[in-house]
């Protein structure tokens, strides 16, 4: 049975099959769907000059406001906790890397989600896709942060026809693995099965009297660099075979976007859902992406690491076609969707992200209230690298760091006439690189202590599971659920807290012990 209903659905999501268009209220509020990309670069869609189409995403574009100027995190884990919080990442412990399979970090508990909000205000709420927030116990899982339905995988490095992450497979619905051998091979392909799958619930489990939120945060064209064979061929006039790979999976990923698009249009909701389209980071040169013209990619904090491909319509709402440079980030995603939706945020910890949604509207910029900062470490072990972006001007900041030495290099950039860093200006404006320092040093004293680093390779001893969901469950049944951080070492918060305050306090700006 399974089988057949994915295969319904696929062969519908491609224009195969017949639907039937329900009715909406029509003073509902509006739907709200977010796609990700991972690892998309600059030059990587149609409207950016790319070498293969990419039309659906170009409709979004065409359709709505190109965000110009939209800046994300240099890693993929950092990024979506951003968006999901409203919150800066370096007060969660989950800036600097992203987080590996061997690890049991997640986005602390006592943050609150973005789809936790909406799913308080009313919204269906549904996910298919990317985690990577978090999967070592089921409160850290999307059906315990706001999301009503899942459907995808918790870890990255997920290949695309086995959906195994370690030889372990990691693909579910709901907390329970789906046997990959009852998915029907035509929509077996990583892209196609989450549209696939995000298609037949809007089908079939979506309520029609309940506006929705869908986030669905694909894999592509991240590495592995696969696809299929016939997609790979139609790209024969690239030359580079990683670069060809690469083409198809962001075409994959363009299709699938279209199929959830045209369904939405098929159920007559279209003039009343928001689409918005973002990467997590920049593309990443030596796995097929292009970050033409700007400087850097993926792990860097120059413009090819954080500043990414964003678009965004509202049929009615949004100016068609237009073009905003309004600096924005990953972060103010929570509160602008607020304002567009008028829901009640649940919030109780203060925003670092700022609501832009009326200058969006009135197709009008304003100056951020903060610095945009941004910070990595290298997947180079004691390599960072950092960013302070305000009123037009750029630190970029990078710090190598040995057993013997420590290396700090500082460029200042005018973002205004010199958008690609090609002219560094740190020797002219000496006072600004300092003050900016300041501002940096600030801003990583902020780091719980306990916070994620890069580890690239498990600890001695780990082995995976066989079942990722499977341990998630196992695990959790033998350790504590409760809400909060959940903090215990040496001072823990519960039975020691002022202790734990004074070192807090004592680490100073090297970073802090209790999460903000």
């Amino acid at each position: 049975m399974k089988i057949i209903k994915l295969a319904i659905a696929g062969l519908a999501a491609i224009g195969l099959g017949a639907t039937s268009a329900q009715a909406v209220p029509a003073d509902q509020p509006p739907n709200v769907v977010v796609f990700l990309a991972d690892d998309l670069g600059w030059a990587d869609v149609g409207y950016h000059g790319s070498e293969y189409p990419t039309p659906n995403i170009d409709s979004i574009a065409e359709d709505g406001v190109r965000l110009n100027r939209f800046y994300t995190n240099p890693k993929c884990t950092p990024t979506r906790a951003a968006m999901l919080t409203g919150r800066d990442p370096i007060t969660m412990g989950v800036e600097y890397s992203t987080i590996y399979p061997w690890e049991q970090t997640a986005v602390p508990m006592s943050e609150h989600f973005m789809s936790e909000s909406f799913q308080e205000n009313g919204y269906q709420t549904a996910m298919f896709g990317k985690w990577h927030l978090g999967h070592s116990i089921p409160v850290h899982t999307p059906n315990n942060r706001g999301f009503d339905y899942f459907f995808g995988h918790l870890n990255t490095n997920v290949n695309f026809f086995e959906h195994t992450v370690q030889r372990g497979v990691d693909l579910q619905r709901n907390g329970k693995t789906i046997d990959v051998t009852t998915i029907d091979p035509a929509v077996n392909y990583g892209p196609h099965l989450l549209a696939s799958d995000a298609v037949r619930w809007l089908k079939e489990d979506w309520e029609k009297d309940s506006p929705f939120f869908m986030y669905i945060p694909f894999k592509a064209p991240h590495t592995p660099l696969e696809a299929p064979e016939s997609l790979i061929k139609k790209f024969d006039y690239i030359e580079d075979k990683s670069r060809r790979t690469y083409a198809a999976m962001v075409y994959a990923m363009d299709q699938g976007m279209g199929w959830v698009m045209d369904e939405i249009k098929r159920q007559g909701a279209e003039n009343n859902t928001i689409v918005l389209f973002y990467s997590d980071n920049g593309g990443v040169e030596t796995g097929g992406g292009s970050n033409f013209p700007l400087k850097g990619q993926k792990g860097t904090a120059y413009e090819g690491g954080i500043r990414v491909v964003s678009t965004i319509k509202w049929p009615g709402v949004l100016p068609e076609n237009t073009v905003s440079n309004q600096y924005l980030s990953a972060m103010d995603l929570f509160p602008s969707l607020a304002n567009a939706t008028n829901i009640a945020m649940k919030n109780t910890k203060p925003l670092d992200g700022e609501d832009f949604w009326d200058n969006l509207v009135e197709g009008t910029k304003k100056a951020r209230s903060k610095p945009l900062i941004n910070g990595s470490e290298d997947t180079i072990g004691g390599f960072f690298h950092f960013s302070v972006t305000f009123a037009g001007m750029k630190l970029v900041q990078q710090v190598d760091r040995t057993f013997e030495y420590q290396t700090i290099t500082n460029e200042l950039y005018n973002l205004n006439i010199d958008p690609n860093e090609q002219n560094n200006i740190a020797q002219y404006y000496p006072v600004l690189v300092e003050s900016y320092k300041t501002l940096l040093n600030e801003w990583r004293a902020r780091r719980p202590w306990a916070g994620g680093t890069t580890k690239v390779v498990p600890q001695a001893g780990w082995r995976a599971p066989l079942d990722w969901a499977k341990e998630v469950e196992l695990r959790g049944s033998n350790i504590s659920q409760e809400e909060g951080d959940n903090v215990f070492g040496f001072l823990s918060t519960k039975e020691k807290p002022e202790a734990l305050k004074l070192i807090d306090e004592l680490y100073g700006e090297r970073g802090r012990l209790i999460y903000e």
